[in-house]
């Protein structure tokens, strides 16, 4: 069975549409992410691997890979080659049930995630290694946004129902850890 057309487009979801390349756009259907060229109306359908949905994209600055956050049981962050669209990463371990939201650093050598209920984890990724960085519970509400600063790679931005947060990469004395730095917590 092969997809000719979809109609799912969720123009309420936050932060689903995405450019590609001049003519690529990218976005979430259903379970499914869909690539359309707009100069030739081709359409390209990857499917969820987990058969539990998507969550969130993300493109990397180099507009050379894509990240695709999962849902499902521990579902997996794939992050993909473009324009070949090969599997090239799988991120697993980042959250519980879902993923809402996704970034890339500015360097493109960092993914930050974070998670939906019921454990709204926020996880600083190495992805081309496949390792987890950092990771705390970033609020106890639906987070809608992450975002690296561009002016200091260190510091990430958190938003959702009731808050902004700002977070800092910190070395202490047991190791690196993100830091709230509004209570430095």
């Amino acid at each position: 069975m092969e997809l000719l057309h979809s109609f799912g487009f969720e123009c309420q979801r936050r932060s689903n549409l995405h450019l590609l390349d001049d003519n690529t756009l990218m976005f979430i259907a259903g379970n499914m992410v869909q690539i359309t060229n707009v100069d030739t109306q081709k359409q390209t359908y990857l499917r969820s691997t987990t058969g539990g949905g998507i969550g969130a994209l993300a493109v990397h600055p180099s507009y050379r890979f894509f990240a695709v956050a999962e849902k499902g049981d521990s579902p997996p962050i794939n992050i993909y080659h473009y324009p070949s669209l090969k599997l090239y990463r799988v991120l697993k371990e980042g959250t519980q049930l879902a993923y809402s939201h996704l970034s890339f650093n500015h360097r493109g050598d960092k993914l930050a995630s974070i998670g939906s209920y019921p454990d709204y984890m926020l996880t600083v990724w190495d992805w081309e290694n496949e390792q987890i960085i950092l990771r705390t519970k970033a609020f106890s509400q639906e987070i809608y946004r992450v975002s690296f600063s561009t002016e200091n790679e260190g510091q990430l931005t958190t938003s959702g129902t009731g808050h902004i947060r700002f977070w800092k990469m910190a070395s202490t004395f047991t190791g690196l850890k993100l830091q709230d730095r509004k209570s430095g917590s």
